[in-house]
């Protein structure tokens, strides 16, 4: 990933000032210095969440619950960080910058727990929580705050453009789903039960459903099934299963339309995870580059511009995530 914890983190309070207190400042000083013996650092832990607990400003109790969460972070004790982090989401208010940076950082603690479905959950409305303060920024005029925000959601887009949870938000960004209602409740439990790390129940969902998908007559649903039961094996670490899946949902696509390079990109994505599988992970990322391009080309022709605009900036992404990559 381009974003670290730290970098985030630091956005916190890029236009508000900091709601620590001087001593909230001087014990996160203090945890973090190295010759501190484990008890001196719970008596910091402890004054910390005392301070959280009792004081009256939420924001102050938020930023003390992210900085413990940035240091557990930091010592990789994960279920500790998401503990701590879970309780500032609670108090930063809805739809706020501060709101909008813990949701990021939320996420990165969640893909590190391989919670990815999670993850992307909360980095999906991050994204969005900046895109809504950008539009504000340009309301009022603050040309400084609103390249601040183009600047970051440049990053958030390469770093999302490169998980399979995207390119799955991709699959019908320009058509409806053709997925049923039956298989689209037995899509919900099979992403339930992934959630829940209850493998052998989704596994035996994904069966069920992969029957439902042969028995379907209408290709592009049978091709968006497959997609499902590709994501979810992959989210259970299954990676040639999933790819599996996913070619075979990219033979039930019409061949370069929309779905089929989506497909492509993730199943480059999943090789990409695959140490020895480098040739493959070009060849299948660089097709669906080369198809988003030309469906680009299709859509100016026809002077669909938000279309040809939105291809133009994922092509860019994509080729970032190659070469980060490669």
């Amino acid at each position: 990933m381009i974003l670290g914890f730290d970098e985030v983190y630091g956005w916190l309070n890029q236009f508000s000032h900091s709601n620590l207190s001087n001593a909230d400042l001087l014990n996160f000083f203090q945890l973090n210095e190295p010759k501190l013996s484990y008890n001196e650092r719970e008596d910091f832990l402890r004054e910390l969440r005392k301070t959280a607990q009792n004081t009256p400003r939420p924001l102050q109790a938020a930023e003390i619950y992210l900085g413990i969460s940035r240091y557990f972070f930091e010592k990789q004790d994960l279920r500790s960080a998401y503990a701590e982090i879970l309780r500032a989401t609670e108090l930063f208010r809805p739809g706020t910058h501060q709101q909008g940076v813990t949701y990021w950082l939320l996420g990165m603690i969640e893909w590190e727990l391989q919670e990815n479905s999670h993850a992307y959950s909360h980095w999906f409305l991050a994204r969005k929580t900046f895109q809504d303060c950008q539009f504000h920024r340009i309301q009022i005029g603050d040309v400084k705050g609103n390249l601040w925000y183009s600047e970051r959601l440049e990053k958030i887009n390469l770093d999302m453009a490169a998980t399979v949870e995207e390119a799955e938000y991709w699959l019908n960004l320009f058509e409806p789903s053709k997925i049923s209602d039956e298989a689209n409740h037995i899509i919900g439990r099979l992403k339930e039960k992934i959630q829940q790390r209850k493998y052998p129940e989704a596994y035996e969902i994904s069966r069920w459903l992969s029957s439902l998908g042969r028995a379907n007559l209408d290709p592009g649903e049978t091709g968006e099934i497959w997609v499902k039961i590709g994501v979810a094996i992959y989210q259970m670490g299954d990676f040639r299963r999933a790819i599996d899946f996913l070619k075979k949902a990219c033979a039930s696509f019409t061949p370069f339309n929309h779905q089929w390079a989506v497909g492509r990109w993730m199943i480059g994505l999943i090789y990409s995870r695959i140490p020895e599988e480098k040739n493959n992970s070009l060849i299948f990322m660089s097709d669906a580059i080369q198809s988003f391009e030309e469906l680009r080309e299709s859509a100016d022709f026809k002077r669909e511009i938000q279309k040809r605009d939105w291809y133009q900036f994922r092509i860019s992404d994509m080729r970032k995530v190659l070469t980060t990559l490669y």
